[in-house]
């Protein structure tokens, strides 16, 4: 990306931050209508990417992208009014609110394991809040990155929302920009240098990155029900889900009925 990309999204940002709902939500209702457009070449892309079943794709994928964006164009115009707030006594004779304004241009890094969703939810809170945005997605997702940079072209103009392709190297190249917010999903480690570049630089960032996820079941369980949550959780998109469950703390005295029941399920299933 050239400086002067980067320029003129910093000035469309100063612009959007006097705009009013009606046009925040026109470009939340574009993304929206391109998503229920393309659900196929959606699961086409993340087939070829690394072999998702199309079912998957729509209930970890597509679906939560397009609840999020009806939730988010229902609610925006009551979250962008301002707020009448209490006026401390120091200051009598004024009034005080609570006037919520965009960040300006926004940086977001997104994961290989969900390449359309953690590359589009972020998207749409920064649209949702008047920023312009520039999107790295994953190389290891080609498919699915050419179609998120499909989707951004074909509803915002390039002083609105740019995707930019590339390993980690254009990573390293983004992050000497002066973005206002860098929002990463990834990796622990990487987030570390990621948080290090941005504190270099004063720019807030928000990461999301994985952990270890324990399960636990004591005796009261229903062990059909939890054998059943335990599995689906682990398994789902091949087990790369941050909250996927990574071990089970399960009370001794029915740790082996858990065991039979997820070894029928893993039979059953495989």
């Amino acid at each position: 990306m050239n400086q002067q990309i980067f320029h003129s999204l910093k000035l469309k940002s100063q612009i959007f931050r006097n705009e009013k709902y009606k046009e925040r939500n026109l470009r939340l209702k574009k993304i929206l209508l391109w998503v229920q457009n393309n659900e196929q070449a959606i699961a086409t892309a993340l087939t070829a990417d690394f072999k998702k079943p199309k079912f998957e794709t729509l209930i970890s994928e597509i679906l939560p992208i397009i609840s999020e964006l009806q939730y988010t164009i229902k609610n925006l115009n009551s979250w962008m009014k301002e707020k009448k707030v209490k006026t401390p006594f120091t200051l009598l004779g004024h009034t005080s609110k609570v006037r919520f304004e965009n960040k300006g241009a926004v940086l977001i890094i997104s994961p290989w394991n969900y390449p359309f969703q953690l590359s589009i939810a972020p998207l749409i809170a920064a649209v949702a809040a008047g920023n312009t945005a520039v999107i790295k997605p994953s190389e290891l997702t080609p498919a699915t990155s050419m179609l998120v940079k499909k989707l951004c072209e074909d509803c915002f103009a390039i002083d609105e929302v740019v995707v930019e392709l590339g390993s980690k190297e254009k990573t390293e190249e983004l992050l000497a920009y002066d973005f206002d917010h860098v929002f990463f999903t990834g990796s622990t480690s990487v987030g570390r240098i990621i948080s290090k570049a941005c504190a270099e630089r004063l720019i807030p960032v928000t990461l999301e990155l994985g952990g270890k996820s324990p399960t636990i079941v004591d005796e009261s369980a229903d062990l059909e029900e939890a054998s059943e949550k335990i599995f689906w959780g682990k398994f789902l998109n091949r087990g790369q889900t941050c909250i996927a469950p990574d071990y089970v703390l399960v009370h001794e005295s029915i740790s082996q009925i858990l065991i039979n029941k997820l070894k029928k399920l893993i039979e059953k299933n495989n």
